[in-house]
């Protein structure tokens, strides 16, 4: 009887539609996934501090309608978009880009440049800094 009543239920799982697989008791299974960059999204090779570091992770959201400063990273800054699409334009070189969830960002060093989400919703980003001690990676340029 437990037997047919298994049988009719995965059967009426097919009929609708769900995957079979659903019903396998499979353990989770690790998986990743793997971006490389040698060079910034400016084309500038990727360099360290030399010396010692200190790493920094952020998570950070930007809400819909936000404009960042014009800034500048003196250090490597890596970046990556968890939500939403994010907007990075460039002064010099003349450069605009959009990046959405799941994409790296290497940001230019010594480049003046904003953030701003696009769409409605606003972006979540991950950053990581690699700075000397006590040294910031956000330089503001004043007016």
């Amino acid at each position: 009887m437990r037997h047919a009543i298994l049988t009719a239920g995965v059967l009426a799982a097919v009929a609708l539609g769900w995957p079979a697989a659903s019903y396998a008791a499979e353990p989770a299974k690790p998986s990743s996934t793997e971006q490389r960059a040698d060079h910034t999204l400016t084309g500038q090779p990727v360099t360290l501090p030399q010396g010692p570091v200190v790493a920094i992770m952020r998570l950070n959201f930007f809400p819909a309608g936000f404009k960042g400063p014009l800034h500048k990273q003196p250090y490597q800054r890596y970046a990556y978009v968890i939500s939403g699409r994010l907007r990075v334009t460039y002064d010099d070189p003349k450069l605009v880009r959009e990046f959405g969830p799941g994409e790296m960002i290497v940001e230019g060093v010594d480049q003046w440049h904003w953030v701003e989400p696009v769409g409605p919703e606003g972006v979540k980003v991950l950053t990581i800094d690699q700075t000397p001690p006590g040294a910031p990676n956000v330089v503001i340029k004043q007016p």
